[in-house]
């Protein structure tokens, strides 16, 4: 069984934070001093859980008119079984009510998956810690 929660206690978000540190800094070689940022106090955290076991982890961050969605990690052995668009279907659903508009900044090779979830490219493609990105963008009307 599949659920999305916010993480509204400490250990919730312990555990997205835990999640994060494994996927970006172990797996992926980012910087641990950048990836636990000053947004977190200001985000809301998501847990995917799939029988009671942490698996995907999001974050959701209002701006004025828009919501970014950051920070979204899956645990290696839990990918390429739909868990990420779930999660991220999920933090856009529960967010809709305060907006319309999502951004994020994809890791570049990463396009066809947030394509395949309704994201448009904007702009041209940039660098985050020496990784290519993409702005992209989805609009509910």
């Amino acid at each position: 069984m599949n659920t999305v929660i916010q993480a509204l206690t400490e250990e919730d978000k312990k555990q997205c934070f835990d999640l994060r540190l494994e996927v970006f800094v172990d797996e992926q070689g980012f910087s641990a001093d950048i990836e636990l940022d000053e947004y977190d106090a200001v985000a809301s955290h998501y847990l995917l859980k799939q029988n009671n076991a942490v698996v995907g982890v999001g974050r959701f961050i209002q701006k004025e008119n828009y919501g970014k969605i950051g920070r979204l990690a899956i645990k290696k052995s839990q990918r390429g079984k739909g868990l990420g668009k779930l999660l991220l279907v999920e933090i856009e659903k529960q967010n809709l009510g305060r907006v319309k508009d999502f951004l994020l900044h994809a890791q570049s090779d990463k396009r066809e998956f947030y394509e395949s979830c309704g994201y448009v490219v904007e702009g041209d493609e940039f660098l985050e810690e020496g990784v290519p990105h993409l702005k992209m963008r989805k609009v509910y009307v």
